[in-house]
């Protein structure tokens, strides 16, 4: 009986089971989806009507048993918006309805949003909204700043209006992306600060909004210039030594601005406004200022206050000397320092500067006021120690308007070829053989044999004249010449049958007073081949003897009338003449005299006579100490009475010269006065002989001269420092 009870209830239970299924199969969804509805930005949607801009987000929150099929969205009926899949979210565009409002009303209207959910049973759930649809953005105008206004400094008042046809919301004001703050009383202000703005471009963008979320935006690129015009001006450089009047025009320019003035200050002056329709240009001469320290300043503003000052400290010197080099103008194969000094007549120091071989413009200075008439001495300066001589070239009576500049000579130097012997046969044994020129002479080995040594020059200039050769008998006046091809061919013999006696007459020099007929008496003669040997001065020696004293008779020599021209050295007592040309046949001895005394370096001299111009002091020894030199010294013999030696300063105290000076030691060799030929005094010496590099040359102007002292002969260089080989 139990056990039949329990089937009973087990059966019972399995079909009470199956049927419940079966039901729930059979039973419809008629359950619509329950949803919730988000609008962004509008917190409470039961708030009245919604106002909504030009396009809206809308969010359905969508939930139902046998799940959603569609979302949509309608307004007035006409579907705007499906979504299909889970979030559900609309984004509706409504420009077209803001459209269709403006046509119907200028004011907003009232639209039905409707949001329906359709579930897979096609249950549908719909809420709707009241929205009003606002579509215009604000409106921003009356912004007093336009495109590429110019602005500067911190205060720039800017103003503008917004307007929107229901309300504004927020407004933003930004420069160059950073919000800055605004005021609004009639209309919205702010301060644009451009003091911490780049000059140049820069961007100011207003933002409106309003309640529907409507944006507007207002930008406008504006420039900012908050600096100073740009001075460029190469002609200056800083603690730049101004000696010479130089010309500054500066470039002055201003990217955004136009330039309004530009003044010129020295030391705080006012020496110069600038005409800017004009070239800007000023020519400064510090010779209308004081020497010494100074800034040159320049203040150029621009059309908006803004002032750049430029300013470059200088030191104004009087340049009072310029010596102007050629390349390998000194010779690396003397072992000698090379300078320039200038000094006052009473000897002292104004200024010293060194040469080196890559030297190629020297200026010497004063750092006081200097007259441009003041006199003072150059002095050129080849310095050698250990027993190497020192060579000094002095000029004084100078001044910046006769001597200011002086351009050096390219350099002619020589090599040697070591010497050749070519065989001399025939030579009767009473002639004597002369052969010497600019580039050749006569040298022997150590047995004795004439050796014929060529030299080859820097520049290759004096190699094709042929050379000379002449052979002389003083005790029957007989002359002869030969003339030999260069280069010398090898196996060359000298055979005397091969001189010539062609173009040869007798000349002689009478000289008054008759007292120097008796005078010991030399005179060597040169010749040029042409034009080009004359200015280049290669000449070749075509005669030179000497008679000793009590000879009464006249000087007679022979002169070879081939020549393009011809040059001299004539000496008779203590009369010397030299340069161009050959001796005048009567020579007047001029009526001059010349003393001189020398105390601590200070030399005395008296002169008598009229006429001459040109003084030399030449001044040789220190041989017996190790310091050897030779000075030579020119000054206007017209005037002068009393010469101080320049002082050789401190800065040469390691050269042997130092002592010498400082000891007192220096020895007058002689002293000359003399002149010119045709020169009018002083200065044509030193605008033609000195400026002229002829100083040096035996193709100069016709000199004469008196001397006295105990060297007849003075050292004979061949330019103004040691640099002959």
């Amino acid at each position: 009986m139990i056990r039949k009870l329990c089937y009973s209830i087990l059966f019972v239970v399995s079909l009470q089971s199956c049927s419940t299924e079966e039901e729930q199969q059979k039973i419809p969804d008629t359950v619509a989806p329950v949803i919730e509805v988000s609008i962004a930005g509008i917190p409470n949607l039961s708030m009245g009507p919604i106002k909504v801009g030009s396009s809206v987000n809308i969010s359905i929150d969508a939930k139902d048993e046998s799940g959603i099929k569609r979302v949509e969205a309608f307004i007035d009926d006409q579907k705007v918006g499906e979504d299909l899949i889970a979030p559900y979210e609309l984004i509706l565009d409504l420009t077209f309805f803001s459209a269709k409002k403006q046509v119907i009303s200028s004011k907003n209207a009232d639209y039905k949003l409707s949001i329906l959910v359709t579930d897979i049973a096609d249950n549908e759930t719909l809420k709707e909204f009241t929205i009003i649809i606002d579509n215009d953005v604000p409106l921003i105008t009356e912004v007093t700043l336009e495109e590429g206004d110019m602005l500067q400094g911190i205060d720039n008042a800017i103003m503008f209006s917004a307007t929107d046809n229901d309300e504004i919301s927020s407004v933003s004001v930004l420069v160059n992306g950073q919000s800055i703050p605004y005021a609004q009383e009639n209309k919205y202000n702010f301060n644009l600060d451009t003091s911490n703005l780049q000059d140049g471009p820069n961007e100011l963008q207003i933002q409106v909004s309003d309640l529907a979320g409507n944006t507007a935006s207002y930008t406008v690129t504006f420039l900012v210039d908050n600096s100073g015009p740009e001075i460029v001006l190469d002609a200056l450089e800083p603690d730049m030594i101004i000696d010479e009047q130089i010309t500054l025009n500066p470039v002055v320019t201003d990217s955004f601005s136009e330039v309004d003035t530009l003044q010129l200050y020295f030391r705080d002056e006012l020496i110069h406004e600038f005409d800017l329709t004009t070239e800007i240009s000023f020519d400064f001469n510090p010779d209308l200022f004081e020497l010494g320290e100074g800034e040159i300043k320049f203040i150029a503003t621009d059309s908006l206050g803004n002032k750049t000052i430029s300013i470059w400290s200088v030191l104004l010197q009087r340049l009072i000397f310029t010596l102007n080099i050629p390349d390998d103008y000194l010779s690396y194969n003397i072992p000698a320092s090379h300078y320039v000094i200038a000094s006052n007549l009473d000897g002292s120091l104004i200024d010293i500067e060194q040469l080196t071989h890559d030297s190629r413009q020297v200026k010497l200075h004063a750092v006081e006021n200097f007259a441009i008439d003041q006199e003072f001495t150059i002095t050129f300066a080849s310095l050698g120690s250990n027993g190497v001589a020192s060579y000094l070239y002095s000029i004084t009576n100078v001044n910046l308007e006769n001597l200011n500049t002086l351009t050096l000579e390219t350099s002619t130097r020589y090599t040697g070829d070591g010497g050749t012997y070519y065989p001399i046969n025939g030579k009767p044994q009473d002639l004597q053989l002369s052969f010497f020129g600019r580039d050749y002479y006569f040298s022997s080995n150590e047995a004795g044999d004439p050796l014929v040594t060529n030299f080859t020059s820097s520049n290759m200039m004096d190699t094709q004249d042929p050379a000379y050769m002449y052979g002389f008998n003083p005790i029957t006046n007989f002359y002869s010449y030969l003339l030999i091809e260069r280069p010398i061919a090898s196996g060359f013999e000298i055979n005397y049958s091969d001189f010539v006696q062609d173009n040869l007459v007798d000349k002689q020099i009478i000289m008054t007073p008759a007292e120097y007929m008796t005078e010991t008496k030399n005179l060597s003669i040169y010749g040029f081949f042409n034009q080009t040997g004359e200015v280049n001065d290669i000449y070749h020696q075509i005669w030179s003897y000497g008679y000793g004293a009590n000879a009464s008779f006249g000087y007679n020599y022979i002169l070879n009338t081939q020549f393009y021209s011809h040059a001299h050295s004539f000496n008779s007592g203590n009369y010397q003449s030299k340069g161009l040309g050959i001796p005048r046949d009567n020579i007047s001895i001029p009526d001059w005299t010349v003393n001189f005394s020398m105390t601590n370096n200070e030399v005395q001299i008296s002169t008598t006579g009229t006429g001459h111009s040109i003084g030399e002091i030449y001044m040789e020894g220190g041989y017996d100490i190790g310091a050897p030199y030779q000075w030579n010294l020119f000054f206007d013999s017209s005037k002068i009475t009393s010469i101080s030696l320049p002082n050789i300063p401190e800065l040469l105290q390691n050269f042997p010269i130092y002592d010498v000076y400082k000891n007192n030691q220096i020895e007058i060799g002689r002293v000359s006065v003399g002149r010119y030929e045709s020169f009018n005094g002083y200065n044509s010496y030193l605008e033609q002989i000195i400026k002229g590099n002829k100083a040096f040359k035996k193709a100069a102007p016709r000199f004469e001269s008196i001397f006295t002292g105990e060297t007849t002969q003075t050292f004979s260089n061949n330019d103004y420092f040691w640099n002959w080989w």
